[in-house]
């Protein structure tokens, strides 16, 4: 297994290296004879490999094979049931084992998944030019050079390109249950090159319709840094610092 796909290198700046950035792989092999002794567990991990599913659930998972009492078809119906009363009461789990079934209705919201990194939500190219990708664009630099005055020994950075910029639409899953309302946010996804570090970042910049402005989860770096942050011990600031 996996916590995350590639983070950074030419790969990891296209679209498929993007998705995969966050969809990491997950490998699991049973014996046969757990298989036999387990089988509607074992058939509801086989659905799973197609469900939204996150660490958390892992998490679950492991800890059924340490008791795996709770792993036999009428324990795991009881679950289930269980479980489905809850989803009637507008709760989900965050962690779900996958030896259950994760709801067809689960989206990133439900599952605790931060909105940069859901990959269930539709992505739209946007001109370069537009004046959203360019207040999104000011506000991530200003954001990378908020972090970086802090170190004396860091250069400013400056925009040197918008690279690629996307728009996100969530599916509705965040409307109203009741009524059709527009969501009061919109998504920016902005990848820009800086200078003078020719440093590569990505990060989703939230507008919402009270005019501010905020960084969903992180700014990534896609390629490396080398040695151009060696003057700074920090590791996160590794990422940004451009010794000058």
């Amino acid at each position: 297994m996996s916590d995350h796909g590639m983070r950074w290198g030419e790969f990891r700046q296209t679209y498929q290296g993007r998705i995969e950035g966050s969809l990491p792989l997950m490998f699991i092999s049973l014996p046969e004879w757990w298989k036999k002794q387990f089988p509607l567990a074992v058939n509801n991990l086989q659905l799973n490999t197609v469900s939204l599913t996150t660490p958390y659930d892992f998490h679950e998972t492991l800890v059924d094979f340490l008791y795996p009492e709770n792993l036999t078809d009428e324990v795991i119906l009881s679950r289930i049931k269980n479980m489905s009363n809850d989803k009637n009461n507008s709760s989900f789990p965050r962690g779900i084992s996958w030896f259950l079934t994760i709801p067809d209705e689960r989206n990133c919201s439900t599952a605790g998944i931060p909105g940069h990194w859901c990959m269930c939500h539709k992505s739209t190219n946007i001109s370069h030019d537009d004046s959203a990708v360019k207040n999104a664009t000011d506000f991530i630099i200003n954001e990378l050079n908020t972090m970086v005055k802090k170190y004396p020994q860091c250069s400013l950075l400056k925009l040197s390109k918008v690279i690629d910029a996307k728009v996100w639409s969530a599916h509705g899953e965040e409307k109203d249950k009741d009524e059709e309302r527009s969501v009061p946010w919109i998504d920016y996804t902005i990848a820009i090159k800086t200078i003078p570090s020719n440093a590569i970042f990505e990060a989703t910049v939230r507008h919402d319709n009270t005019g501010n402005s905020t960084i969903v989860g992180s700014i990534g770096r896609l390629n490396s840094y080398g040695k151009q942050s060696s003057c700074v011990d920090d590791f996160t600031m590794r990422l940004y610092c451009y010794c000058g």
